[in-house]
């Protein structure tokens, strides 16, 4: 019914959480010209709703704007409770490495469709004695509009490279692992998301089309059961693009995954909704080999999230909490790549929000979400299987 309204109202109505299962939440946005229209379908279905965003063009007038940098000149100037342009981003990592060189290397894991750069950051114990140390590799904003994923990472950089000669915690996790963080996945989004449209998603790579629209989703991209995609709409906010792989934000990050056989484990932050998720997204019925393990690995890393500030989130697979997804870079990356610990995070809140979580809960979303990823840490195996193809080292 909902699917059917969005085709008939495509420029009028965006659906943000899709429903996939009965009794649960569904998400929309309406113009004001077609508002009344849907009430009297959902009173037609006797359908429960409640109004969050009464007004969204009054929510987007109160997003933070970028701050201005250009009078600053120290890295203690940059507040972790404020959202941060992509300018501003790649200035205090560069800053951060300059001070804290032994620990922390800034690099370019690849270019984006508008030709900018993608930095990572690799964080390793000063001494980095130990070449063949195994990886965790997180990524946040692979959808622009998901700010709060930088702004989490944001804060574990912070944490890692500031605390590891007094937290045993924080220096127990960088010795026994290094790590790896893509604080803005989608950059080219991510900027247009700051400078036009707060609620971009997509990239922006042209497709071609007569329409003008642009834009691919970059998490329904990657080569996991890509062909058994529907969407073909270009202007969709879910188009999966042309084929598996034909941007080059996911070719650049997979192509760098792929070449890094150390990396045991990958985590990928998204908003909203306070999920906890394995793989697999494409299938109803296919769970992971070790499907126990990561189940408990996320039981655990939800737990330790709750006991920091009460937040609440649900666990289990792709499939179970947000329906069937095709091409998503956790599936591809746990299938293909053999990287055997695996998970999507879908951050704060459940809805109230939405994307546009408040400056004012990115340090309590950190901090918690920070204690789930030092647990998840904690119950990897020492001795893990020697399942991937060696290659070069960063």
């Amino acid at each position: 019914m909902l699917k059917r309204f969005q085709e008939s109202n495509p420029t009028k109505v965006d659906i943000w959480r899709q429903p996939f299962k009965p009794n649960k939440p569904v998400d929309i946005v309406v113009s004001p010209a077609v508002k009344r229209d849907l009430l009297i379908l959902i009173q037609m279905f006797r359908l429960h709703f409640e109004e969050v965003l009464p007004d969204l063009s009054e929510s987007l007038s109160k997003v933070p704007r970028a701050s201005s940098l250009s009078q600053r000149t120290h890295v203690d100037e940059f507040s972790l409770d404020e959202y941060h342009t992509y300018d501003e981003i790649n200035w205090w990592l560069y800053d951060m490495e300059r001070r804290h060189s032994t620990m922390m290397t800034v690099f370019e894991v690849g270019r984006s469709w508008e030709d900018r750069s993608m930095l990572a950051v690799k964080i390793s114990s000063p001494d980095r004695t130990s070449a063949s140390k195994p990886a965790v590799w997180l990524d946040a904003a692979i959808h622009a509009n998901e700010w709060i994923g930088p702004a989490t990472l944001l804060y574990f950089i912070q944490q890692f490279v500031t605390n590891y000669d007094h937290d045993p915690t924080v220096k127990k996790l960088i010795d026994t692992f290094d790590w790896y963080l893509l604080p803005v996945f989608n950059v080219d989004g991510y900027v247009y998301s700051w400078k036009e449209d707060r609620l971009w998603r997509k990239n922006r790579s042209k497709q071609g089309n007569s329409t003008g629209c642009v834009g691919v989703d970059l998490n329904r991209n990657w080569d996991a059961k890509f062909e058994e995609h529907t969407v073909t709409d270009k202007c969709s906010a879910i188009y999966p693009g042309p084929s598996a792989f034909s941007e080059r934000e996911s070719q650049v990050v997979s192509s760098f995954l792929r070449r890094h056989p150390v990396i045991v484990a990958a985590v990928s932050y998204h908003s909203y909704s306070q999920f906890w998720m394995i793989p697999f997204g494409y299938s109803k019925s296919k769970h992971p080999s070790n499907y126990n393990q990561l189940m408990n690995m996320s039981a655990a890393a939800v737990e330790a999230l709750r006991q920091v500030h009460g937040t609440q989130y649900e666990y289990g697979s792709i499939d179970d909490l947000v329906g069937q997804t095709f091409g998503s870079s956790i599936d591809y990356i746990y299938d293909t790549l053999g990287i055997p610990y695996v998970f999507g995070v879908e951050l704060r809140d459940r809805g109230h929000y939405c994307a546009l979580l408040p400056p004012n809960q990115i340090i309590p979303n950190a901090e918690e979400s920070l204690a789930a990823i030092t647990k998840l840490a904690s119950m990897i195996p020492e001795t893990l299987p020697g399942n991937r193809e060696s290659s070069e080292s960063q």
